[in-house]
């Protein structure tokens, strides 16, 4: 009877990830199941980020879709990304993707959603769902220092005071670092100052996406080349040395700039 009800199951709802003191991982869940998921993974592990010791746990619904075989059977992301059938509103599941020892959770959502205050709402219980458990574990083996990262999105702005009123009465919820990204918060913002800068969509997405190699051949006209370079640079938030505490902005800005050529 045993092996038959294991038949009846998929490998994905039976296996669990495994954290190694090697390597660090993510679990990302929410809507995993679209286009996106894609793009978040190539940017994810992107060589430019120095991911080396990274992987990641997917936490969906059913089978693989299309887009997440896609991944799976990719050789640069076979061996860094686990699938598992489950809902992170289970606390099995969330044992069997050992988001105690996750670095971060990242939630997903449907940006092309024709419903989004109930996809917010979605989103919303998966965090609440989580910081449960995450508190509970931390309050059962007195860890009450950890602070564990939450990055979730969410389609509408008004839905950050849902959340934020939800969390506030949710126990633990001091003990998590949240970072919330909303979408047409964010996608109006840059219309309105597009207007007043043309180009400054293109700008800032090449900023925030890495890029590869996309050096053009020398008979290329003499913007392209430019433009070219242009994209190679990046965004990245980093902690400052201690050593430059209680110097001037403009002076650390001009020390960073001539050691490393980064502008701060």
């Amino acid at each position: 009877k045993l092996i038959a009800l294991m038949g009846m199951t998929s490998v994905y709802a039976r296996q669990s990830y495994k954290p190694s003191t090697q390597n660090t991982h993510v679990v990302v869940a929410g809507e995993v199941y679209g286009r996106g998921i894609i793009d978040f993974f190539r940017e994810f592990f992107h060589p430019d980020h120095g991911n080396t010791s990274q992987q990641a746990v997917i936490i969906g619904e059913g089978l693989p879709t299309q887009e997440i075989r896609t991944l799976l059977s990719d050789p640069r992301f076979s061996f860094l990304i686990t699938y598992l059938d489950g809902n992170v509103m289970n606390d099995r599941d969330l044992k069997r993707a050992a988001i105690v020892q996750a670095d971060a959770v990242f939630l997903l959502t449907n940006k092309f959603s024709s419903v989004p205050a109930q996809d917010d709402a979605n989103c919303i219980l998966r965090a609440l769902s989580i910081q449960r458990f995450l508190h509970k574990h931390n309050v059962a083996t007195s860890d009450k220092k950890k602070k564990n990262v939450l990055c979730m999105q969410l389609l509408h702005s008004e839905s950050r005071k849902l959340y934020a009123t939800s969390a506030k009465q949710a126990s633990g919820s001091e003990q998590f670092h949240n970072q919330l990204v909303c979408i047409d918060e964010i996608k109006m913002n840059m219309l309105s100052k597009s207007c007043l800068v043309p180009g400054l969509i293109t700008m800032i997405n090449n900023l925030i996406a890495s890029s590869g190699d996309n050096t053009p051949s020398s008979q290329e006209a003499a913007w392209l080349h430019e433009y070219s370079e242009g994209i190679g640079f990046e965004i990245y938030r980093v902690e400052i040395s201690e050593a430059f505490v209680g110097y001037p902005f403009n002076e650390v800005s001009q020390t960073i700039y001539t050691m490393t050529g980064s502008l701060v």
